[in-house]
């Protein structure tokens, strides 16, 4: 591994860092923000605290995933025209514009534009990054190197929750979208002196270019070889593959069997041409690559209605209830625990492949959201506490960063570009027809959209059907049966998997 892979590597990782820091960037802050709590002012603004109830708070926090569903949505575009880098740079510069935004902010239609801008941003970069990290990884790391993404995200949740805690305690809010303005302005800057990948640069026809960042990524002078293709990261991502190997280049999505490694290439299809991308409508109706994005489409609904979010966004929120001790404290526990175990994967996945470590991460979830649900019913705070930490544990094991990495899996170069866009806008978008290109008459929100906005009134709501019910010191409060609708996606997305892992 070359010294200039590895600073490449964590110059792109910073866009999902930035997707983790606002994933949870409201959290610590929510109080100070919304005028709970006394506000110092801390920059010369009218007013530095905005007033808004919960629901105005939760669509707030929502209109960030709205953003990323538009950014993930003509991601491909961006893709295909100013390539994986030229993307990436892009969506540092948007979440540094919308940052700004959101920190100079006092009125909550200024506060939901900036989130929406930083969405836009970060949909565009989560897209982009798992291409990027596939597509200059060594061979050796092919596999490994999936779990970066998931484990940046991670950081920035940490890093948000670690500054927003101190400062909400000092009563201000602004230096924490601030700091990640700074930083997306950084990474911009940053980006003059990164290349392009070399699959993207020989698609594009520039092959002596390709060639030439080959050499530099594995650290190699001029006349030394290559490494063969077979000894690249992703054969479907590297220009000896794109160029030469026309049995490669044509091959679609490997049958599923039961062996632990990553799905192989298989047959050539007539009915791609291999050399020229394709849109989300050929990814449905070309039957080789339809089971792609089915699996990939429900590994990303099962990451986002498994409950992480839930916790994410309103862990101070639900632990102040079900603990005595500081939540705030308790959001940075969650966060310690979720970057931990995310490096798990990078040594199991070697041993279980990509779709048994889901299996036992969806697997661990159920029983976790299950315990949560009955713990926060019953009352019962050290069970509560302990069924988040195995929530977040299990979700870190495999629903975090495995359906990112199948998306660079699974399908040939021709197919990253249009499957990455369309799973991601599905992480984002429960369902519709606007990502297609097509009028659609029909108006759905998006997941995330719709766990942001509607947990805590669905949580009030299920809680006032028949609750104080049970008998003891632990009467059932109601308020844990909002989890059970998690677990029931996550029964139902599990058992729709297992199905399509065993079909060939």
């Amino acid at each position: 591994m070359s010294t200039y892979y590895a600073a490449i590597t964590i110059w792109a990782l910073i866009s999902p860092f930035q997707y983790g820091y606002h994933t949870a960037g409201l959290n610590q802050i929510q109080d100070v923000l919304t005028c709970q709590k006394p506000v110092a002012n801390a920059l010369p603004l009218p007013s530095d605290c905005v007033e808004m109830s919960k629901t105005v708070f939760g669509i707030v926090t929502a209109s960030f995933t709205l953003g990323g569903f538009l950014g993930s949505s003509f991601a491909s575009y961006f893709l295909e025209r100013w390539g994986r880098r030229g993307s990436l740079i892009i969506n540092s510069m948007v979440v540094a514009l919308g940052s700004a935004f959101f920190s100079a902010s006092s009125t909550i239609n200024g506060l939901m534009f900036g989130r929406f801008l930083i969405g836009i941003g970060c949909g565009l970069g989560l897209c982009a990054l798992p291409l990027y990290l596939a597509e200059t990884a060594p061979a050796r790391l092919k596999d490994k190197v999936g779990v970066l993404n998931q484990l940046s995200i991670t950081i920035g949740i940490l890093a948000t929750q670690a500054i927003g805690l101190p400062l909400a305690r000092s009563s201000q809010w602004r230096p924490v979208p601030f700091a990640s303005a700074l930083l997306g302005v950084a990474h911009a800057a940053l980006g003059v002196f990164v290349n392009d990948t070399p699959a993207w640069l020989a698609a594009k026809g520039r092959h002596s270019e390709a060639e030439s960042v080959s050499r530099t990524l594995h650290g190699l002078k001029d006349g030394e070889s290559l490494p063969s293709s077979s000894q690249h990261a992703s054969g479907r991502s590297t220009p000896a593959r794109i160029d030469t190997d026309a049995e490669v280049r044509a091959a679609l999505l490997a049958p599923s069997s039961d062996e632990p490694e990553s799905p192989e290439l298989m047959r050539p299809s007539s009915l791609v041409p291999p050399t020229e991308s394709v849109g989300v409508l050929e990814l449905i109706t070309t039957p080789d690559l339809r089971r792609a994005l089915f699996i990939v489409s429900l590994a990303m609904i099962a990451q986002q209605f498994s409950g992480i979010n839930a916790v994410i966004y309103y862990s101070t929120d639900i632990l102040k209830e079900a603990l005595t001790v500081d939540a705030g404290m308790i959001s940075v526990l969650i966060s310690v625990v979720n970057v931990v175990m995310t490096f798990a994967p990078i040594i199991l996945i070697g041993k279980f492949g990509t779709k048994r470590l889901l299996m036992l991460s969806i697997f661990g979830a159920f029983i976790s959201v299950v315990a949560l649900g009955r713990a926060l019913d019953r009352g019962l705070n050290w069970l509560s506490s302990l069924a988040i930490l195995t929530f977040v544990a299990s979700f870190a094991l495999g629903l975090g960063p495995v359906p990112f990495m199948l998306t660079a899996d699974l399908v040939p170069y021709y197919a990253a570009s249009s499957l990455s866009a369309f799973a991601l806008a599905l992480n984002c978008k429960c369902r519709g027809s606007s990502i297609l290109g097509v009028e659609s008459d029909h108006h759905v929100g998006t997941a995330n959209f719709i766990v942001g906005v509607s947990f805590l009134p669905l949580r009030d709501l299920l809680a006032s059907i028949g609750s104080g019910d049970g008998s003891g010191d632990h009467p059932d409060t109601g308020k844990g049966r909002v989890f059970y609708v998690f677990a029931a996606m996550l029964a139902l997305v599990a058992a729709t998997l297992r199905e399509l892992f065993k079909r060939r």
